[in-house]
């Protein structure tokens, strides 16, 4: 799961015992686009890798946006001004 983009689909697939949202560390999350930025953070997901017992995605400069993304990233740039 890691290097997903967070949906319904993914907290739906999340093993039970997880909480979630991710309140005993069992992920995190990085915000590509939220209001309050000025623009979307134009990141994608890197290699996964599993680290004692931890699995990490890591990010990469470059666009990989999800329709759902590209949509409140611009009604966030139009409300904006």
């Amino acid at each position: 799961m890691a290097g997903a983009e967070l949906s319904a689909g993914w907290l739906r697939a999340l093993p039970s015992g997880v909480d979630p949202c991710g309140e005993n560390g069992e992920f995190h999350t990085f915000v590509t686009h939220a209001p309050v930025f000025a623009e979307l953070v134009d990141v994608s997901p890197g290699e996964v890798v599993e680290r004692d017992g931890f699995v990490c995605a890591g990010l990469l400069p470059g666009a990989r946006r999800s329709t759902a993304g590209k949509i409140a990233g611009e009604r966030a740039r139009s409300s904006a001004g």
